[in-house]
């Protein structure tokens, strides 16, 4: 064998170099899997959080609408954009349920999805009421009285059940405290 393969073989420098390539890749390693695990339980612990505002925030919602109804006996459409916007946020952080139980993520999910079909439930019976309100005004305008209040009569019969959904709704987000408590163990 050639001396300096001989020298190199038995160099303290480039077996010192090798073994030091070794070792940092071993701990880069070790950092690397380290850092995965702690994002995953960050990631959990802020998804957590996110359903537990989300949920606060719709049953906050829920009981200003209930107020706003015992006082005024309407449906403020600014009270609905706000679920709308917390509906948004949930949607857009979705991707993230994955991190938590399987039961307690189904139960968030049905929760956050029943409470958005009570408001297209009651956005689609306050969208007809409104319809049917502009297609009395234009009856009446035109000289046709009597249709007119027929038309009034059903719109009214609509209103009736935009508030028995929004009853839904308020009966649907109560039960949110339950699933915070979940959420917070």
């Amino acid at each position: 064998m050639p001396e300096w393969i001989s020298f190199i073989a038995t160099s303290q420098f480039v077996w010192g170099t090798i073994i030091g390539l070794v070792l940092s890749m071993l701990g880069a390693y070790a950092h690397a899997a380290f850092q995965f695990r702690r994002n995953l339980q960050q990631q959990t612990v802020d998804f957590t959080s996110l359903c537990v505002d989300v949920i606060r925030n719709i049953v906050r919602i829920s009981e200003d609408v209930q107020e706003a109804r015992r006082r005024s006996r309407l449906i403020h459409s600014d009270l609905l954009a706000l679920f709308d916007a917390e509906v948004n946020i949930f949607g857009r952080n979705r991707e993230f349920a994955i991190r938590l139980d399987n039961g307690l993520r189904d139960e968030v999910r049905k929760f956050v999805t029943n409470c958005a079909l009570r408001r297209s439930e009651i956005g689609m019976y306050l969208a007809t009421f409104q319809q049917s309100m502009e297609l009395a005004d234009r009856l009446r305008a035109s000289g046709d009285g009597p249709q007119s209040e027929r038309v009034r009569v059903e719109a009214s019969d609509t209103l009736v059940k935009a508030h028995k959904a929004m009853d839904d709704f308020i009966s649907t987000a109560e039960r949110g405290n339950d699933i915070i408590s979940k959420l917070q163990k």
